[in-house]
């Protein structure tokens, strides 16, 4: 019986030993798993899967922030159903298009895209026709195109700046455009509250205003308001961003048309 205990208890503590090498090897194991899990996600979400998505982005990068010099809002509408239309022309040259929830950007000259391959110098060539091959196009409907001159918008819009100062009421557009990316938390999302200003022109004053939001993304409006006896806008919303494991983004870019009068 003497002789027996040691061996019972040396049994108990190997028994014990090898449940907390299982333990730690399988903690080792899930922390590996979770790492490489992280790692890949953030590969896959900077990577554009398509060369329709590669353009977008790309496009979407370069303008974000810029006024366009061209906006038209329509409206397509059956007996039953509207859907709102949304066509803009940035100093590029570049064209954004709403429709209902879709949206795309369309290059004003041709952007080469890199191609997820080994090759590092491989390309793949926008999907979109050339220029040359949408002017030989003929026109089936017999209908005069549409022609925007962007050295001639330019022009004019120069000419309108500096008659502002002669003028009794004046409309001008501002760019509200703001985009969080950031990724504070790691299991969490994170939502910030933004207040942007925007200041009429000297002697001045706000008269009226309507906001056209051309794309947006976990984006929450708020208050757009004319304070400080027509001397500013205040636009204020909130944006939301994903955690450290859903790395998505919130931004929001719109128009801020405004018709200012002289201040008496």
């Amino acid at each position: 019986m003497a002789q027996g205990k040691p061996a019972a208890k040396k049994t108990w503590l190997g028994s014990l030993t090898g449940r907390l090498t299982r333990i730690t090897a399988v903690l080792v194991a899930c922390v590996a798993l979770l790492n490489g899990a992280i790692d890949l996600g953030k590969i896959v979400a900077h990577i554009p899967i398509g060369d329709r998505e590669r353009l977008n982005s790309e496009l979407f990068r370069i303008n974000f922030g810029k006024k366009p010099i061209v906006e038209q809002p329509l409206e397509v509408a059956t007996s039953n159903m509207k859907v709102p239309l949304l066509l803009q022309v940035f100093p590029s040259g570049d064209l954004f298009v709403r429709y209902g929830n879709f949206e795309q950007w369309l290059p004003f000259t041709s952007v080469k895209v890199a191609s997820v391959s080994i090759l590092p110098e491989a390309y793949a060539q926008s999907p979109f026709p050339s220029q040359a091959a949408v002017a030989a196009s003929p026109n089936t409907q017999g209908q005069r195109p549409i022609y925007i001159d962007l050295d001639k918008l330019r022009a004019e819009a120069l000419k309108v700046s500096a008659a502002l100062p002669n003028a009794d009421s004046i409309e001008k557009t501002y760019v509200l455009a703001e985009m969080k990316d950031d990724h504070p938390y790691f299991f969490e999302r994170s939502i910030k509250e933004y207040s942007k200003k925007f200041v009429a022109e000297p002697g001045y004053r706000f008269a009226s205003f309507d906001f056209l939001v051309s794309s947006s993304n976990h984006y929450t409006p708020g208050k757009i308001e004319i304070v400080d006896n027509g001397r500013a806008i205040v636009a204020t919303f909130k944006l939301k961003s994903g955690a450290a494991l859903d790395r998505y983004r919130g931004w929001v870019q719109g128009t801020l048309r405004t018709q200012q009068l002289r201040s008496q």
